[in-house]
């Protein structure tokens, strides 16, 4: 799924551009049910990269591919683990091809499996170690805290969720 959006202005000026957001997918994942609505929201400047099943291992490839075609903004929304942890490495790996004049949006998972709790302590490090260009967006307490928001699978989102979910993201998005 990819989305591309012009023009937003929170975002910077520069048609498709001012934000990419690289995003895990399942069959009916988190991003895909709120990529519709995160459109709807920032009325343009978003690009939405989904593939089903994506890892982190395979993130920097995409990361530096988008980049060479001109297609990776200034702000990164980065929502992967849903599927299975990763490794500082692999993390690690994404955050140089995104590289530090960037803001990277770090979004936590909810995800009823034994890897929940890795991934989120996995993305809380990275945010420690590169405090200057990257924030996490905890979408984990927000869904944990009000009902409604996930199918009965616990993490493919309502119509609801898919709302709350853009709020979060949208509040989150630095303005300078």
């Amino acid at each position: 799924m990819r989305l591309f959006v012009p023009d937003h202005p929170q975002l910077d000026s520069e048609p498709r551009r001012a934000f990419w957001a690289v995003l895990r997918e399942a069959w009916d994942s988190v991003l895909v049910g709120a990529g519709p609505a995160l459109s709807a929201r920032l009325g343009g400047g978003i690009t939405v990269d989904a593939v089903i099943g994506r890892q982190m291992d395979e993130a920097g490839d995409v990361v530096r591919a988008l980049d060479a075609q001109g297609l990776l903004g200034q702000v990164v929304l980065l929502h992967l683990g849903n599927n299975g942890p990763f490794t500082e490495a692999q993390i690690e790996d994404v955050l140089a091809a995104i590289g530090p004049d960037r803001q990277v949006m770090l979004v936590n998972v909810m995800v009823p499996r034994r890897w929940e709790g890795e991934v989120n302590n996995a993305l809380d490090a990275a945010v420690a170690r590169h405090p200057g260009n990257t924030r996490l967006v905890d979408w984990w307490s927000l869904v944990t805290s009000e009902s409604g928001l996930t199918r009965e699978d616990g993490y493919h989102l309502t119509a609801a969720g898919a709302e709350r979910f853009t709020d979060l993201v949208v509040s989150q998005i630095p303005t300078a």
